[in-house]
């Protein structure tokens, strides 16, 4: 059921909201893509966590009830982008979920797939609803400069973002 969905999952959406919400405010700090395609690009970015790979065209609710973790990080952003695919969000949207590990892999929209990435990334450094084996703290070389910004682009009010920084 949606109960067990957001109940079960909480720690999977404590973080994709945070991802959502970090990567909006990317956005709107660079400039390059719209706040609202980052929120939603990051909010949907690791749905392929808890959609096992090859199961995107059965109906959601029998996925989730026989759900089984993907075999591998790049099998949840297939799942994943596969997802939102049909829920028609848009290729752009798409490649953002599905090469949010590999930013340098998108040819669509690099900035928004960019943006992702670093907000997935600050949000894992902050230990922010972590889940599953998706944990990265490193962010792709050039990922930063794509949207013309700095680690000292990641400080806000005077904090740095790093590993424990924050919980919510």
């Amino acid at each position: 059921t949606v109960v067990s969905l957001f109940s079960h999952y909480e720690q999977f959406w404590r973080h994709s909201i945070a991802c959502g919400l970090a990567s909006r405010l990317l956005a709107a700090k660079h400039g390059l893509v719209h706040p609202t395609d980052a929120f939603i690009a990051g909010l949907f970015h690791d749905l392929g966590l808890i959609i096992p790979a090859g199961s995107v065209d059965s109906s959601l609710r029998s996925v989730l009830q026989n759900a089984h973790p993907p075999a591998s990080p790049e099998d949840h952003e297939q799942a994943g982008a596969a997802l939102v695919q049909r829920w028609g969000l848009g290729e752009r949207i798409v490649e953002a979920v599905r090469c949010h590990h590999r930013p340098a892999e998108a040819v669509a929209d690099p900035a928004l797939t960019a943006t992702v990435h670093i907000a997935d990334v600050l949000c894992h450094r902050m230990e922010i609803g972590a889940y599953g084996a998706d944990q990265i703290g490193t962010i792709v070389p050039g990922a930063l400069a794509l949207l013309g910004l700095t680690e000292e682009d990641l400080v806000v009010e005077g904090i740095f973002v790093t590993p424990k920084a924050v919980k919510i």
